[in-house]
């Protein structure tokens, strides 16, 4: 919104074609330009004037917010009623030169009602301004206007908050947090924390999680709220997140210990080294759990653990451990390794003593002993629960332990009879009077107990037969391969009648089958994209989720119809989704689809053609240079024409020359193709610019010839993990990360980082 004076706008508004003059000493002229002023000069939100060409009256409405004004719209649209006689529409864009300066102000639009066959009001006096307007038509209008801003400024005020479901936030976060997008993952963290729906353990679960996808290792070690957390139950994820934190803070590479500064890092873990002396419950049969075990064996060397190294899994290579081992250095005053009492806590007598013990370690374990510790718990007899839960303490942590593992495992309500519930040891044993214990009737209620037979499939939880209290991945990771069917799944997506199960926890099942190595058919994909596609809560993250089933599907075996499907899929998702925002997502998307496309295939050029194309020419002067450069190459590619831009839009268009800019650009990705694209387009709009290509995995002459000569890098670090980064980030600190794979996310990078 451009900001001009109430005056400046009144100056402006009365002139030029408008017969209703500034200057003007009639005295409706007087009249009329009073009214707006008193209208512009006063508190109400909604603005009013009154225009005059000769031959049709213009009644202008504006406010400074768009939603109102597009209700006032609607108002006033039925207050006036479906005469012939009347036009009410939203004006964007000037048609009069005195409108300017009102639409420059007030961009996203004002109300015009123009008054149509003004021949029946006008005939004889065409110089008569005055009587025409105290016509009774005119009187009306005006009448209604007014009555409509009046019963607007006496409406309550209330606060609409729109707040979106908890799992479609939590499956956006979690998204971002696989995409290693710390920035987006922190923006849904501050949503999740906005709702108040979650306790400060997983609150700050999330928290940290947002930190580490930002590489933000810091702020994870200096949190607040960590040594709480640590003192607490403690889950996989934060047991991970923790040991990572605290060798990324100090740039340790655990393959290079030759480099570590022993007396740093010891400093770094003395405020939490209580957590580190217990051993940690990190899987010992799977080769992701590699990296953590070789980080707590470094902190463990650090701290100087007694005998830590019998401890290490087999997975973790001998030579590694024993190059630890040989590292010389000063070693600080010895600690001593505390070890999990689990197996002798469950294996321990059911008596009062054995559970006291159990619970209080159960207060401060790792959530993996979580569920065999209060297995153990509902197993006591009543008589030694009902003393637990008789102290207040012990109350409490039986309750926190409890709703930790209803997080972890879906429950089921047995019931058991009466007889069960009374029976107890007799009065010999523990010198209690068995009839004081006849239970209540509360007693007698049915027993949450935990589903020995809980779902362990993804068939089984897209149909809904179970829903766990908790949606991280956590719950899913162990889930076996073997119970996993391509075609009962399929079935499942297909006739589900809760897509809120399948849509909230989409990216922990694409992480789940990445994991597992599996390669499901192109059909699983296009029925999950199809299934997103549909979904009336989008964001930006629907638009990524969209690109990834896409690229899943097309990359694996598909038919025609398969692709057909994706590009509907793709034309539904348009209809409500497409926004300058998600302007570029969307077209990483076409040019995704176009790498795929058959020669005879005109569903995509008509999909873009319908969508894109109309939405540029009403918004072309909105894009920004990036935007522009790979919305022309996507047209030219799919249409076989160049874009030609709105001429009111190329008017006030300010002309960027690309042509002058020189320098030296090295662009990294695995992807050759999508590289020999993007330089295609940078030298076409940039022929002074020199491009240098590389896509070695490793450490090459030629990777490193490219760095040293290059002004910058363009590092597409989303098509794999590699060795490749370490070399360049060893060379050159002036790194540009691309935000996403193909070639326009290269080329929309590089001239986004030209502004």
């Amino acid at each position: 919104m451009t900001g001009y004076s109430n005056e400046e706008i009144l100056q402006n508004f009365f002139s030029s074609d408008n017969k209703v003059q500034y200057i003007n000493t009639s005295s409706n002229s007087i009249k009329k330009v009073n009214d707006a002023r008193d209208s512009l000069n006063s508190s109400s939100q909604m603005k009013y004037m009154v225009s005059f060409d000769g031959s049709f009256i213009r009644y202008y409405v504006f406010c400074d917010d768009l939603l109102l004004t597009n209700q006032i719209k609607e108002w006033m649209s039925r207050s006036l009623g479906t005469s012939h006689t009347y036009l009410t529409e939203m004006r964007t864009k000037p048609v009069f030169k005195y409108e300017e300066m009102l639409l420059n102000r007030y961009s996203h639009g004002v109300i015009v009602v123009t008054q149509m066959q003004p021949s029946n009001i006008y005939v004889g006096q065409r110089n008569k301004q005055d009587s025409v307007l105290l016509k009774e038509d005119n009187v009306y209008i005006d009448t209604v206007i007014k009555r409509t801003i009046e019963a607007v400024n006496r409406r309550p005020t209330l606060e609409v908050i729109r707040t979106r479901p908890l799992g479609r936030i939590l499956r956006d976060f979690y998204w971002s947090c696989n995409q290693c997008d710390g920035k987006k993952a922190f923006e849904f963290f501050e949503e999740i924390k906005k709702q108040e729906l979650l306790d400060y353990r997983n609150i700050t679960s999330i928290e940290l999680q947002a930190y580490e996808a930002g590489n933000e290792w810091e702020k994870i070690i200096s949190h607040h709220q960590l040594e709480h957390l640590l003192c607490g139950v403690v889950s996989l994820k934060v047991t991970e997140l923790v040991l990572k934190a605290h060798l990324q803070a100090k740039d340790i590479d655990v393959d290079k210990l030759n480099q570590i500064n022993w007396y740093e890092l010891e400093d770094l873990l003395i405020d939490h080294q209580a957590f580190f002396l217990r051993k940690p419950m990190l899987k010992e049969e799977n080769q992701s759990s590699v990296y953590y075990w070789k980080a707590w064996a470094i902190i463990a060397f650090a701290l100087n653990i007694t005998d830590f190294e019998s401890h290490i899994p087999s997975i973790v290579p001998s030579e590694w451990l024993s190059s630890l081992l040989k590292v010389d250095r000063k070693k600080s005053a010895s600690n001593i390794l505390i070890e999990s009492p689990l197996t002798r806590l469950v294996n321990a007598d059911a008596n009062l003593e054995n559970s006291v013990e159990l619970l209080k370690y159960g207060e401060t374990c790792f959530e993996s002993e979580i569920r065999p510790l209060v297995e153990w718990l509902f197993e006591l007899p009543l008589i030694i629960v009902r003393q637990i839960k008789s102290q207040k303490i012990l109350r409490n942590i039986f309750n926190q332990m409890e709703e930790v593992y209803y997080e972890l495992f879906p429950i089921t309500f047995e019931g058991i009879s009466e007889v069960e519930a009374v029976k107890v040891n007799s009065p010999d044993d523990d010198g209690i009077d068995a009839a004081t214990l006849i239970p209540s009737q509360d007693e007698l209620q049915p027993k949450v107990k935990h589903v020995e037979k809980h779902i362990e499939s993804w068939h089984d939880w897209f149909c809904g037969k179970e829903k766990a209290l908790s949606v991280s991945y956590e719950y899913f990771r162990e889930w076996p391969i073997e119970c996993f069917d391509a075609l009962a799944v399929l079935t499942a997506i297909e006739e589900t009648s809760d897509a809120d199960v399948i849509r909230n926890v989409l990216p922990h099942f694409l992480k789940w089958i990445d994991d597992n190595l599996i390669k499901p058919s192109a059909s699983l994909w296009v029925v999950l994209l199809e299934l997103i596609a549909i979904d009336e809560n989008k964001s930006i993250i629907t638009i990524e989720l969209l690109h990834e089933l896409a690229e899943r599907c097309l990359t694996s075996a598909h038919s025609k119809d398969e692709y057909v499907r994706v590009v509907e899929g793709l034309s539904i998702c348009l209809e409500d989704g497409l926004t300058l925002h998600t302007l570029s997502k969307f077209i990483d998307v076409f040019d995704l689809l176009y790498q795929h496309t058959s020669l005879k295939s005109q569903n995509l050029a008509v999909t873009f053609r319908d969508t894109m194309v109309v939405f540029g020419c009403h918004n072309w002067g909105k894009y920004t240079v990036s935007q522009r450069v790979i919305f022309s190459e996507m047209h030219y590619l799919l249409l076989s024409y160049e874009f030609s831009p709105p001429k009111c839009e190329l008017e006030h268009e300010q002309k960027v020359d690309l042509t002058d800019i020189q320098g030296v650009v090295g662009i990294y990705s695995l992807s050759e193709s999508a590289l020999m694209r993007a330089k295609g387009v940078i030298t076409k709009y940039c022929p002074k610019m020199q491009i240098i290509l590389n896509s070695d995995k490793t450490n090459t002459s030629a990777l490193t010839n490219m760095v040293k000569k290059s002004d910058r890098i363009l590092f597409c670090d989303r098509s794999a993990a590699h060795q490749a980064y370490f070399a360049i980030k060893a060379i050159s600190k002036n790194i540009t990360y691309v935000n996403g794979k193909g070639s326009t996310s290269i080329v929309r990078t590089f001239f986004d980082s030209l502004s």
